[in-house]
């Protein structure tokens, strides 16, 4: 659910991160699928972390032991009013 990288990253550095390891691994690496730009991404010990929007079944368990994990960081979440 999450892609991660070296180094606390601004959104843009995030994501030429992730093209260049995408690109060693002769994959491709698709910024629309995460939560990747400024005030999305998570920075924890040193690296910086994106939440995918692709979500499955898993997912709202997944945010709900995120937003438990960690009260201090003010997690917040709620569904989009977009179709």
């Amino acid at each position: 659910m999450f892609l991660a990288s070296d180094g606390n990253l601004a959104a843009i550095d995030f994501v030429a991160s992730q093209q260049a390891a995408a690109a060693i691994a002769g994959r491709s690496f698709d910024a629309n699928r995460f939560f990747c730009v400024e005030g999305e991404l998570i920075q924890f010990a040193g690296k910086t972390y994106a939440f995918t929007n692709q979500w499955g079944q898993q997912t709202p368990k997944a945010i709900d032991d995120l937003i438990a994990a960690f009260p201090d960081a003010k997690i917040s979440c709620r569904e989009s009013e977009q179709l």
